[in-house]
């Protein structure tokens, strides 16, 4: 298993474009099949919810 950690920014990106969705598909999959950990710091979490409004909407 792999530990993947994406900073905000990244997160920001692909979840904001919809070229990047077979992005997402293929993390899910990837997660669902045990091939790799997210690891997902608080920061992270709370500068996604601050600003994914500002950038998604």
């Amino acid at each position: 298993m792999h530990l993947i950690m994406l900073d905000t920014c990244v997160w920001l990106d692909i979840s904001s474009q919809k070229a990047e969705l077979p992005m997402l598909t293929a993390i899910e999959h990837l997660v669902q099949d045990g091939s790799i950990k997210i690891l997902l710091p608080d920061l992270i979490r709370a500068e996604y919810e601050r600003n994914k409004d500002r950038v998604i909407g």
